[in-house]
């Protein structure tokens, strides 16, 4: 059940208060439960960058116990609920010196490359790094294209790397792409398998043996039928995924949206009314600049629905956040009923690089998260 339609919605919303953002504890197994099902032969490490708030990263120790990592306060806050450093892969291409040392002498082995200043920063790490190439995949149907910013296109420039950090001594190879967040095409995923086999292919003729292919996160979630939905999406590529598992390479995945994304629910309520160019205005407790960020970094857009709904034909309404700026528009042509002060407005989906992304510009205080347990009351 998605925590909106949850019988107990209501009075979670009325004991809390608004802005909230509740969090379904059993969303995360549930992703957990479908993905692992859809891809029992790869190693899903938690992208925390997607929402680090505390209670995810509890479950899904519980669950998998795998996490990607970015930054020191990610590895801090891991190291805290005391996951090993082999539990761990630290996935930023690009890593100032410091932040090298400080995750190394933590434990961590598994690091990420896409150019040849960033090589030579890992090859004194010696023979115990484990090192992944990334190669860039375009997508430019995705929310956010990851290969406008990192990764190797160019397949002469790949081979180049991988020689280059085979003769630097690193046994340990592989090889990463990421298809944009989220690849809502998993055709895009095929192609990326098959760029990586033939690049696999052509390395172990030159006596370059790869040994692990991480194929990133991005992976659409969904908020009903997930077990169906994704089982139908990996089939698209399993017959090229399955060629690395039946040749033994360890398999990797960082999803993040997927899991966080359908997890969380905001509650927001109106704290203002006007009329302004022949639409009503409805000022909320969040906006843009809060829960709703996702909205400026990613053009993404939430499923809204009304707490207790209004009789009346929708027309359309400009939702608008609490800040006293102009960009903390929500939306301008929003198809509401007539709608009253208090009334209350629950956004879904927005688990994702939302609060994740959140400020608190303008004097206004992150919105709390709210864990809901199965059996809370």
């Amino acid at each position: 059940m998605v925590i909106q339609d949850h019988p107990k919605i209501r009075d979670w919303v009325l004991t809390q208060g608004t802005p909230t953002l509740f969090l379904s504890q059993d969303s995360i197994r549930e992703a957990h439960r479908t993905l692992k099902a859809a891809l029992p032969e790869v190693g899903l490490y938690y992208a925390v960058k997607a929402n680090s708030t505390e209670a995810i990263l509890k479950i899904w120790q519980e669950q998998e116990g795998y996490f990607d990592l970015c930054s020191l306060n990610e590895v801090d806050q891991v190291s805290a609920l005391g996951v090993p450093p082999e539990h761990c892969i630290f996935t930023h291409p690009i890593k100032s010196p410091d932040t090298l040392k400080r995750v190394w002498q933590f434990g961590i082995r598994t690091f990420v490359a896409d150019n040849p200043t960033e090589l030579k920063k890992l090859l004194p790490f010696g023979k115990e790094l484990q090192l992944l190439i990334r190669m860039a995949m375009p997508n430019r149907d995705a929310l956010s294209d990851l290969a406008l910013k990192f990764g190797i296109l160019d397949e002469t420039e790949l081979l180049q790397m991988f020689r280059q950090a085979h003769r630097g001594g690193v046994r340990h190879l592989g090889l990463c792409f990421h298809c944009g967040s989220p690849a809502e095409d998993p055709r895009v995923m095929q192609e990326a398998l098959v760029r990586s086999r033939n690049l696999v292919e052509k390395l172990a003729q030159e006596g370059i043996v790869l040994k692990t292919i991480d194929i990133g996160g991005g992976f659409p979630h969904y908020e009903e039928n997930r077990s169906a939905e994704i089982m139908q999406y990996v089939a698209q590529f399993r017959e090229a995924l399955d060629w690395f598992a039946n040749r033994g390479f360890a398999l990797l995945a960082e999803p993040g949206r997927y899991v966080a994304g359908p997890a969380m629910v905001l509650a927001t309520q109106v704290i203002g009314h006007a009329h302004r160019g022949g639409k009503p205005w409805y000022y909320l407790d969040d906006g843009l600049y809060n829960s709703l960020s996702g909205q400026l970094y990613e053009q993404a857009r939430y499923p809204i629905g009304l707490l207790n709904p209004r009789e009346g034909p929708a027309k359309p309404s400009v939702l608008a956040g609490p800040t006293c700026d102009s960009v903390d528009v929500i939306g301008m042509d929003v198809p509401l009923p007539p709608l009253q002060l208090g009334d209350v407005l629950l956004f879904s989906g927005i688990g994702a690089y939302s609060s994740e992304c959140a400020s608190t510009f303008n004097g206004f205080p992150k919105t709390p998260i709210v864990s809901i347990t199965p059996e809370q009351p």
